[in-house]
């Protein structure tokens, strides 16, 4: 009852939640797309709205329909606000939005959005199926228009690597494609929606030069040039290309107007943006050749298999292991025989009573005195029994659950891409939750049952012996029927146990992407899905109850058998004496209960074996899914300070992904790293870069090489070590559920005053001064209250509280503006001059300057030298990517290598 109120509660809760408005379609002025009148939107923190939900919550379970005050809460709560927006844009123009990080771009999107109908966010949201669903999206399918869109994103060349192109399946969230990959996929739904209005979110940031300006040119220039265009990007070089522009500052619009207008104000904002940022409106035409002729290679080539990258449920055939059954072996049952034995000896009481032909009333008493003293122990051994079995059931499941959480978090990553959220989700809800019921309740009445059976057999058979010939072949039969019901039974319930998955699955899957499923009229197809998924437990579940009803109806009537034949052999052998019509009268009696006992004996083994299966899929998370290396080794002893210097070294350094072992993503690299340097990375989309950060970390391990910081093997040092010793900052920003103070520490014992230092040099210190709580501020799961741009910053504020001598960048400038680019520049140079820096880069304004630069191509290091060194010469493919950026850009990027070159010697 407690567990039913429970549920009542949340489901009532969720159903008297606001329901969000569904997508109008109006009429609007010819010429006008888009227009706000004095607009306002306000982000709230997640107090303000959980107190807004429980006062709504409150006012309706009391019958109350009133309006809960907003202003009744403290206003200081707000955590952004962007107000008195007036935008007008007329239809087919191309509008760039503009501003720092945190300035409201998306905020604006967001706010947009109930009026508009396709929107490609800053962090791309990829569904788990395959390339071609994700782009069609529920729509129907159109082969030419499938590749149209493939060639205008760019992501051809990356199809044909793939050995099932865009039937490829990408794994949970995308987890199988690079950040650029995801950001084009998302892109490439968007364009095969032709929506007449697109918010784009800055789907530049994690492209690099050539397929950035090949998605600018083929996607927004020629693909949309008919269409409204909404651009919020940090990229001000396609600026210039652009109808109109809207600048964003401290939540409002600054300046709004045409490229010339703005640039004409040389103390607007705009021309501040733009001073220092060098820009071409020249267009490059080898990546778009390059591109098309890879979408022409899909055209005529599709590949049509379907690629398994998810790795399908285990399910465990045959038999239920023998060692399975071992670890209930320790469940002590000796309780239960004694509180059997109690509960026979007032049968043999009540038997005894009944045969006594003496009236004596001391005689009677005595019986009455057995009888209760029966009934007090079986009382006492009961409670006994239930406390010690309660305890016991509870430490059983503590222990599963404490051993299941901690092999899942020291699973390697390829765990987590092979094995959806929901089937994870459900070894640690239903499964516990089965484990729960098989400890405590099913082996409860499973003994019970069990010697009650026993027993009561024993009575019968006493009345008269003929009846254990019948009760010797309904055994034999049953056990006949049991043993083809098992088989049955346990695939039935693995089948339904497996088609729960799905399920919850695909719901994280679309609370997570809600916002594309609405914008793109695409909850239809989820739902369909979802339907289907519900039709095919129901089925599996209705398989499952249909069979165990079937052998229940079975058993009743070999039970009603066998309560007719004690009947006719009592009449036929009839002694006629008080003794024999007792133990007649006690037989009938139990007959009946016996047949009840014996049917809900047989369905709790049935049950017992079906929920075993949930222990072995316990017992599979806990023990036999792989491990991460050690956290702590024997030689971590020995390098008590490390890394002291910072210095790396990668020698012949191949990897391989743990779905294709036979494959190498990174080749025989060989690179030299001296301490203090800072190293950048560079290289087309899918060409190994993250890969390497990863490595770093051992993320993903080392088929063979190794990778040496300050001379020692990282694959010789712990886990822990490593993870504290070298910092990460990586595209999307590591922000955990918790106050802003832990985000920065990471339980480390950093002082107050050297965050809010940390705070100043990252751009942060006026934001995060101005929070309700400050630096005990607390963060959504992923820092969701923040913007992209402002998580970004606050993982470089962690790394320079730390600093690390050895910090990786995996494009961590992607999502903020140029100044702020600057500024993360400035800070690598003066604060962590000391640090080793290794930044995988799209943006090669932000490695112009480095000491050195790997170039990679599918894996392999075809250059590394200083930036001046590579562009000396034209034919070096750091040259060709630099070239791609277009003249002014790649003059000045020249210009900046040459400058830092002269200081390098």
């Amino acid at each position: 009852m407690l567990e039913f109120k429970e549920a009542i509660t949340i489901l009532s809760d969720y159903l008297s939640s606001e329901e969000k408005a569904p997508l109008v379609q109006r009429e609007y002025r010819e010429d006008v797309a888009v227009k706000t009148i004095d607009a306002k939107w306000k982000w709230f923190d997640a107090d303000y709205v959980k107190k807004m939900h429980e006062r709504k919550m409150n006012a309706l379970r009391h019958g109350k329909r009133q309006k809960v005050d907003s202003s009744d809460l403290a206003e200081n709560k707000d955590t952004f606000a962007l107000g008195s927006v007036n935008i007008e844009v007329k239809k087919g123009s191309l509008v760039g939005i503009v501003g720092a990080a945190g300035s409201g771009k998306s905020t604006l999107f967001n706010g947009l959005v109930n009026e508009l109908a396709a929107e490609s966010g800053e962090q791309p949201w990829i569904m788990m199926s395959t390339i071609e669903s994700n782009i069609a999206f529920g729509r129907p399918s159109d082969k030419k228009r499938l590749v149209e869109c493939i060639q205008a994103c760019g992501l051809a060349k990356d199809l044909n690597e793939f050995e099932h192109g865009m039937y490829t399946n990408v794994g949970e969230s995308g987890i199988n494609l690079s950040g650029g990959q995801k950001a084009r996929v998302s892109l490439a739904r968007c364009l095969y929606a032709d929506a007449d209005i697109y918010l784009l979110d800055d789907p530049l940031a994690a492209l690099d030069a050539y397929v950035g300006k090949h998605v600018f040119e083929q996607v927004i220039k020629k693909e949309l040039r008919d269409k409204t265009v909404l651009l919020a990007t940090h990229q001000l070089q396609y600026m210039q290309q652009t109808d109109q522009i809207i600048v964003l500052e401290n939540g409002g619009v600054a300046e709004s107007g045409t490229f010339a207008e703005l640039m004409s104000n040389p103390d607007g904002i705009f021309s501040r943006m733009m001073s220092g940022y060098h820009y071409d409106e020249e267009a490059s035409e080898s990546a778009a050749t390059v591109a098309a002729n890879d979408a022409l290679r899909v055209v005529e080539a599709p590949k049509t298999k379907a690629a398994d990258i998810v790795k399908k449920e285990k399910k465990h055939e045959g038999k239920i292991r023998l060692e399975v059954y071992k670890t209930l072996f320790t469940v002590v049952v000796m309780g239960y025989l004694l509180n059997f034995a109690l509960e026979f000896a007032g049968l043999v009481i009540l038997t005894a009573w009944a045969s006594d032909t003496s009236n004596s009333s001391s005689q009677s008493m005595f019986y009455i005195e057995l009888l209760s003293a029966s009934a007090i122990g079986r009382v006492f051994v009961n409670y006994i029994l239930s406390v010690v079995w309660f305890n016991g059931g509870l430490a059983n499941s503590r222990f599963y659950f404490q051993q299941m959480a901690a092999s899942v978090l020291r699973s390697p990553l390829y765990f987590f891409e092979e094995n959806p959220i929901g089937r994870i989700l459900n070894r640690f809800s239903r499964d516990l939750s089965d484990l729960n019921t098989l400890m405590y309740a099913d082996l409860y009445f499973l003994t019970t049952y069990g010697l009650s059976v026993v027993g009561k057999s024993v009575l019968i058979c006493v009345s008269n012996k003929i009846v254990i010939v019948i009760l010797v072949a309904v055994l034999i039969t049953i056990s006949l029927m049991q043993k083809k019901f098992d088989r049955a039974n346990l695939e039935c319930t693995r089948l339904y146990k497996l088609s729960e998955s799905p399920q919850t699955s695909l719901i994280a899957e679309a609370l997570s992407g809600s916002l594309a499923i609405n914008l793109l009229q695409c909850d239809s197809f989820f739902k369909e899905m979802f339907y289907k998924y519900c039709d095919n437990y129901i089925s599996m579940f209705n398989m499952y109850d249909t069979n165990i009803n079937f052998f229940e109806l079975r058993v009743n009537l070999l039970n009603g058998l066998v309560t007719s034949a004690i009947v006719l052999l009592s009449i036929v052998f009839n002694e006629h004496n008080t003794a024999f019509s007792a133990l007649v009268g006690l037989a009938l009696s139990q007959s009946d209960s016996t047949s009840k006992d014996l049917t809900m004996f047989l369905n709790y083994i049935t049950f017992n074996k079906g929920n075993m299966n949930s222990l072995e899929r316990i017992v599979e998370y806990s023990f036999e899914i792989d491990q991460e290396a050690a956290d702590s080794t024997p030689d971590d002893e020995k390098i008590t300070v490390w890394p002291s210097n910072g210095s790396v070294e990668i020698k012949n350094l191949d990897i391989a992904y743990h779905s294709k072992p036979e494959v190498n993503v990174i080749k025989n690299l060989n690179v030299s790293i001296q301490s203090g340097e800072r190293v950048g990375v560079v290289g087309r989309t899918g060409s190994g870069k993250s890969t390497i950060a990863s490595a770093f970390f051992r993320l993903v391990e080392a088929k063979a090489g190794a990778i040496l910081i300050d001379g020692v093997d990282i694959s010789t040092v712990g886990l822990s070590k490593l993870r504290h010793g070298i910092q990460m900052i990586s595209q999307e920003a590591n922000l955990f559920t918790g106050s802003v103070r832990f985000n920065l520490t990471l339980d480390a014992d950093i002082p107050d005053e050297e965050l809010w230092l940390a705070l100043d040099k990252a751009g942060l210190k006026d934001y995060i001064s101005q929070l309700p709580e400050r630096l005990d501020y607390q963060l959504l799961a992923n820092g969701s209250n923040l913007s992209v741009g402002q998580g970004q910053l606050l993982c470089l504020a962690r790394a320079i509280a730390h600093k690390p001598k050895v910090l990786i960048l995996d494009e961590a400038s992607s999502s903020v503006d140029g100044e702020a680019d600057r500024m993360i520049q400035k800070v690598l140079k003066d604060e962590l001059n000391g640090s080793t820096v290794i930044s995988i880069a799209h943006r090669l304004n932000t490695v112009a300057d480095f000491d050195k630069i790997m170039v990679l191509e599918k894996g392999v290091l075809v250059e590394f030298d200083s930036p001046h060194a590579l562009l000396e010469n034209p034919d070096s493919l750091f040259s060709n990517l630099v070239e791609a950026t277009g003249e002014e850009n790649s003059l000045a990027i020249k210009e900046c290598a040459k400058n830092s070159g002269q200081k390098y010697k």
